[in-house]
């Protein structure tokens, strides 16, 4: 804690530790020596000597009756520097003979450490929130790519790409960020180091490393079944942070689809397909069937978009397909499950197959 900080809590801390050792007069004093606090007021903004002296040599300072002329500004009294990683910053003085007030005031310097310490930490907490606070703000309404960067590197969070969003509606509205926090944290599912949980009105929004198997996601679908939560919506993979203005955008959308669907993996085409059903949030699926066509077209192999377009016009059936384009039936398969491959739908249902198929057609009739 800086000395600009212990300037504006010091009254605090005499307030609170005056009443320990009354009537005994309490200081405070900064590394100047200067008295910044005092259960006596009149002394407030005076100097005293044996503080400075407790600081340069990081020592308890003794001052005894006889004593008293030698330290300008100073009583009879025992001066205790407080120190935080090796540099005292601070000196708490109690007035009496040292004889008599040694133990209390070994007790004053202990109890003012820990104020300071809390004063501290709670400072660093009303950071935390701020930043947070900042960048749930700002990840909804703008490209944010930059800002992002800044705060976790203020929050001192290390997050490695690729990641996920995580959206999170718990069942229970009134649950403090704290009570969310200590869920996720019991379950294994966020790692203070690397994850950062954001609130919003409506649900909490974790961003931390991809999970990349079935027993990560399941730990959260664990959660819809021990009914914490009503709603998971897991984003797109975010690789770059590019991605992540889009990502957030694609995951906020599912979550607000009306529909009673309590999990949704947005790197699953068929859970994504279900925005083309909501006007507001149709528009997102373009850049999937423009990526789709762009990977097409960078094998630019004769026969992709005439096996799409036959995929389209004879419903999917692979012997119709083969004949219409007067090719053997493995033939058929062969192309149909590499087109699958390339576009990422081969553990697709049909209806996304055709609503992506129908897309990249469109956009190549376009072109």
């Amino acid at each position: 804690m800086s000395i600009k900080n212990i300037t504006t809590i010091a009254q605090d801390i005499i307030a609170k530790t005056a009443s320990i050792v009354a009537p005994n007069t309490v200081n405070l004093m900064d590394e100047n020596g200067i008295i910044i606090a005092s259960s006596d007021q009149n002394r407030i903004g005076t100097f005293h000597s044996g503080a400075l002296l407790a600081i340069k040599e990081k020592k308890e300072i003794d001052i005894f009756p006889d004593e008293v002329k030698s330290y300008e500004g100073a009583k009879q009294g025992v001066n205790i520097p407080i120190i935080k990683k090796g540099k005292a910053i601070a000196v708490i003085g109690i007035f009496g003979n040292p004889n008599e007030v040694k133990q209390t005031a070994l007790l004053l310097s202990i109890s003012t450490s820990l104020f300071l310490d809390q004063a501290a930490d709670m400072k660093r907490e009303q950071r935390r929130m701020a930043l947070r606070s900042n960048l749930s703000e700002i990840l909804y309404t703008k490209n944010c790519e930059n800002d992002f960067c800044e705060i976790i590197d203020a929050l001192g969070i290390s997050i490695t790409f690729p990641i996920q969003a995580i959206l999170l509606s718990f069942t229970d509205t009134k649950l403090t960020y704290n009570q969310v926090y200590q869920i996720l944290k019991a379950k294994k599912l966020i790692n203070n180091n690397t994850d950062i949980l954001l609130e919003y009105p409506s649900h909490y929004l974790l961003i931390k490393s991809k999970l990349n198997s079935e027993l990560n996601i399941s730990k959260f679908k664990a959660l819809l079944l021990e009914k914490n939560l009503t709603k998971i919506v897991i984003s797109p993979t975010i690789s770059h942070i590019s991605d992540l203005h889009f990502s957030i955008l694609i995951s906020k959308a599912l979550m607000s689809l009306p529909y009673d669907y309590q999990f949704y993996n947005g790197d699953n085409f068929d859970d994504l397909v279900l925005l083309a059903f909501d006007d507001k949030s149709r528009d997102y699926l373009s850049k999937y069937y423009s990526d789709m066509k762009c990977k097409l077209d960078s094998i630019n192999s004769y026969w992709l978009y005439p096996t799409v377009e036959a995929y389209i016009n004879n419903d999917g059936k692979v012997q119709t397909i083969a004949n219409s384009l007067n090719i053997h039936k493995n033939t058929c398969i062969y192309r149909i499950n590499k087109i699958l491959e390339i576009c990422e739908l081969k553990e697709c249902t049909c209806f996304t197959i055709f609503y992506f198929f129908r897309a990249i057609i469109h956009l190549k009739k376009i072109d």
